[in-house]
């Protein structure tokens, strides 16, 4: 069951909870969404909603040790204290070495029996991921966990015939829906100023589906060719939810141009060049998670999406292949091919196939 969700909770940790009375499952729940419930909580919850009491003789099974500290969900530990759990089976301590073993130790302070059964959840199989998320160096020189998304024809390109889809679509309506859940799910949106000026995008999140919390819209623009009065900055619609824009640009740039996006509302950021004086990618990672973005979607043209997949900065990618033959533009095929991935997952949506998987750790 946790495992299953793995696309969808990353960086989050796969995890899975049943409540157990006398050999019988009551209840099951997962963490299904990143930002969401945690499996705990969302397996309380299901209880309420079945007026199921938990019971003394009641035993608690889940995947990975509850957590002790506040996220976007209050601690899983308070919850299953308030809820009266007298027995809780751990299949895995947080790998966390900032939290390993205080939400049991927790657990216990409050007098709840605690089994752990280490290595009945190995993380190595459930969610691998997150030993890298979790990893020295990754809490070391800390980075936004990033998506990789791009649409593509079946051979390849990014960009459709002319005739197909208004020269901008690929995929069906199935698919176009399912990338505004994931933008909902993330806290930030990053595009390329090549991107801007081609399609003159939004990044917003649009009805029927609801951000919690409106992402923040990202543009990295060496030289400031943003135009001013670019879509980005047009007031939101009714039903449309997006953050502030941010411009990431070498420090220095364009002082006029500067001046008149920030008056069309954007925040702009200076950036030391890299070695090749180009943007620093590491640098623009790094002010994104000092302002609290802790899971982003990169949304780009072939151009940046290659620089941040050669410099590996890409933890997951989702590809959608529409059912549309031919096309204009780069292809991202040979980058996908010379990248090492696992836990890929090939599933269908609509018209349309996709492919989904991880970084292969280091």
């Amino acid at each position: 069951m946790a495992r299953a969700q793995r696309f969808e909770v990353a960086p989050n940790p796969c995890v899975a909870a049943a409540l157990v009375r006398g050999g019988r499952v009551l209840a099951n729940a997962v963490h299904s969404a990143w930002g969401g419930l945690h499996a705990e909580a969302a397996l309380l919850r299901e209880l309420a909603d079945r007026r199921i009491a938990v019971e003394d003789g009641d035993e608690l099974f889940v995947t990975l040790e509850p957590c002790s500290s506040h996220g976007k969900q209050p601690p899983c530990v308070d919850a299953l204290v308030a809820a009266r759990v007298r027995r809780v089976v751990v299949g895995a301590t947080d790998p966390d070495s900032r939290h390993r073993g205080r939400g049991l130790e927790a657990l216990a302070a409050h007098g709840i029996d605690v089994e752990l059964m280490q290595g009945a959840a190995p993380l190595e199989r459930v969610a691998p991921h997150f030993l890298s998320w979790t990893g020295a160096e990754r809490v070391r020189r800390p980075r936004p966990w990033l998506i990789a998304k791009w649409a593509q024809t079946r051979t390849g390109q990014l960009q459709p015939p002319e005739d197909v889809g208004a020269g901008r679509w690929i995929t069906s309506p199935p698919a176009l829906e399912e990338v505004q859940i994931l933008r909902a799910r993330v806290d930030a949106i990053l595009t390329g100023v090549g991107t801007v000026l081609a399609d003159d995008p939004r990044l917003t999140v649009r009805r029927p589906v609801e951000a919690p919390c409106a992402p923040l819209r990202v543009v990295l623009d060496s030289e400031l060719r943003t135009p001013p009065d670019a879509r980005l900055f047009h007031p939101l619609a009714d039903g449309e939810s997006g953050g502030r824009v941010h411009v990431f640009c070498l420090a220095g740039a364009a002082p006029a141009r500067h001046r008149a996006l920030e008056s069309a509302g954007a925040i702009v950021h200076g950036c030391f060049p890299d070695r090749n004086g180009r943007l620093s990618l590491r640098e623009v990672l790094g002010q994104l998670w000092s302002l609290g973005v802790r899971r982003a979607l990169l949304e780009a043209g072939p151009t940046l999406q290659t620089a941040f997949l050669e410099q590996e900065f890409v933890d997951q990618v989702r590809v959608y292949t529409g059912a549309v033959n031919g096309g204009r533009g780069a292809s991202l095929g040979h980058v996908l091919q010379s990248a090492a991935w696992r836990e890929r997952l090939d599933r269908d949506v609509g018209t349309d196939s996709v492919l989904e998987a991880f970084r292969t750790l280091a």
